[in-house]
């Protein structure tokens, strides 16, 4: 949460960086807000990085491998968004970048990418996606699906974003990123008794370490509770994100008295001491007749 302006590299870091976070800066009209000589399971979420000449810049030496995780931050207004250099003198290039769920707006050059063969990872998948680029146009999204071959809106556009020759958004968002500290979704909205289902789940906080408890249950339409899981003592670190779309599968109940009509799942933070509720989010679906 620092405010980091006017320098010649905003945050640096230098040989040998691992297990790092960087959250929740304001890093604005630096020649480099980000600078990264190495960097190893890292995690670079939730900044504001606009106005640098380079937002964020990645220059591994031949000592050094990245393997970072960028997502949530706002990249605006800069000459480059993120700049990739390539180490030209050992042609090394062990990078394992995950780039997404950030908002890439009006940079003149969003990315830019060596000439020889570097790859990053852009998106994470369907249906989480992957990055909002103000300069995709026409953000057309009619289709859904992970080919994006089904009628109806998603969020996501239909066409992917193409930043160099290897390097491509396979699941841009239709709609600026804002992340949410918990959100539960499923692969579907009408589903048969018997049937399965996948649960997904995206966690993140962007505060400090926070103690907490989790807990996700099922409301059927009689408005029965079915507890699936309660974790007690949970501490989230600083700066912890989580996504998975296919966290877990569920067996849906197969028995006579399941009722047809809406359930609804629920996943929550709780205060430790008294199970107040936090932050909750909630996916629905239908339960259908079996055939």
């Amino acid at each position: 949460a620092n405010n980091i302006t006017g320098n010649y590299q905003g945050i640096s870091l230098d040989e040998g960086v691992v297990n790092y976070v960087i959250c929740r800066n304001d890093i604005t009209a630096n020649t480099d807000g980000i600078y990264m000589l190495s960097g190893t399971n890292g995690s670079v979420i939730g900044n504001v990085i606009s106005n640098n000449r380079r937002g964020i810049s990645f220059e591994p030496t031949h000592d050094y491998s990245q393997s970072n995780l960028v997502v949530e931050n706002n990249i605006t207004g800069n000459g480059v968004g993120i700049c990739f250099w390539s180490d030209l003198q050992y042609g090394r290039f062990d990078y394992d970048n995950k780039i997404y769920h950030n908002n890439f707006v009006q940079n003149t050059v969003q990315v830019s990418t060596p000439y020889r063969a570097y790859k990053a990872c852009w998106d994470n998948s369907y249906p989480s996606g992957g990055n909002y680029w103000s300069d995709l146009n026409p953000k057309a999204d009619f289709w859904s699906g992970p080919r994006q071959d089904v009628i109806g809106s998603d969020g996501i556009v239909d066409t992917p974003y193409i930043i160099s020759l290897h390097n491509r958004d396979s699941y841009p968002l239709a709609m600026p990123y804002f992340p949410l500290r918990i959100q539960v979704y499923t692969d579907g909205d009408e589903y048969c008794t018997g049937g399965t289902q996948e649960l997904g789940l995206h966690v993140t906080n962007m505060d400090c370490e926070t103690d907490a408890c989790f807990a996700v249950w099922v409301q059927l339409p009689n408005g029965t509770i079915y507890v699936y899981m309660h974790m007690h003592n949970v501490t989230l670190q600083a700066g912890f994100s989580y996504n998975n779309p296919a966290w877990r599968t569920i067996q849906l109940p197969r028995f006579p008295e399941a009722e047809l009509g809406r359930y609804v799942w629920h996943a929550a933070f709780l205060d430790p001491a008294t199970h107040a509720i936090l932050v909750e989010d909630t996916a629905q679906f239908q339960l259908e007749a079996f055939e």
